[in-house]
Parts: C-alpha cells; sequence; structure tokens
C-alpha cells in the first residue's frame, strides 16, 4: 500500500520535476523524495525517462524551426488593433 502511495505523490509531481519551471517549482525536499522514489520504482523511472525524452524532443523542436516573421507580424497587428478598439487586454 505504501509504494502505491508513493507512485501516486511521485506521479503527480514527475512533470514539475522534469520540467524544473521556477513558477511551479518543487521544493528540495519535495524534489529529493521524486528522485529516490524513482530510483527505486521501475514504472516511476520508466514514466521519468519519457517525460524527458519528450521534453527534450520539444526543445529540439524549438531549435529546428524558423521563425515565421509573417506570423508574428499578423500577430502584432491584431493585438494592435484589439488595444486600440478597446476590446482585447490592455
Amino acid at each position: 500500500m505504501m509504494q502505491m502511495t508513493t507512485c501516486w505523490w511521485a506521479a503527480r509531481r514527475l512533470d514539475r520535476y522534469v520540467d524544473g519551471d521556477p513558477s511551479a517549482r518543487l521544493s528540495s525536499s519535495e524534489e529529493a523524495r521524486v528522485a529516490r522514489h524513482a530510483s527505486t520504482c521501475r514504472r516511476c523511472a520508466r514514466d521519468l525517462a519519457e517525460r524527458r525524452e519528450v521534453r527534450d524532443e520539444l526543445r529540439s523542436l524549438g531549435r529546428r524551426l524558423p521563425t515565421d516573421r509573417e506570423a508574428l507580424e499578423r500577430l502584432d497587428a491584431v493585438a494592435a488593433t484589439l488595444r486600440s478598439t478597446g476590446t482585447g487586454p490592455a
């Protein structure tokens, strides 16, 4: 029963553990607990490895795709229109 509870707890934090997002950071004790659990649980270790692989692929994709300047210009124009008409965020 304890392993299942620990898996549930760790699984709910794996994305935040992998991302390291400062706005949703795990405490150092939570990070240590996730790492400790993943080192002893094959299922959670596999899930952690899969999340890291997805993160790495997404980062790689972002480096490979060129920025579409025309699309950004169109978005800027739409945002400017919304601001000037008062229908968008300030």
